[in-house]
């Protein structure tokens, strides 16, 4: 409104996909893929993965190969 001189200024709030907290390489890579605003089967294709690869290491069910790990360090 053009009277309204008021700015509201706050964090927004994390979408609820981010991990709260970042202990293992699949939340950092979770939160990572979230912020450049990447999908799972697109960050599978860079690494030449299979997508349910990448789900996987989010979801705490596996983890990187040793050559894996310096292809998500790069990137």
């Amino acid at each position: 409104m053009p009277f309204c001189h008021v700015h509201l200024r706050g964090q927004k709030p994390l979408p609820a996909g981010f991990p709260k907290e970042l202990s293992t390489l699949g939340d950092h890579l979770r939160k990572r893929r979230l912020e450049v605003g990447l999908l799972q089967r697109e960050v599978a294709a860079h690494l030449g993965v299979n997508k349910t690869t990448v789900y996987n290491w989010e979801r705490h069910r596996t983890n990187p190969e040793g050559r894996l790990r310096l292809g998500l360090l790069r990137s």
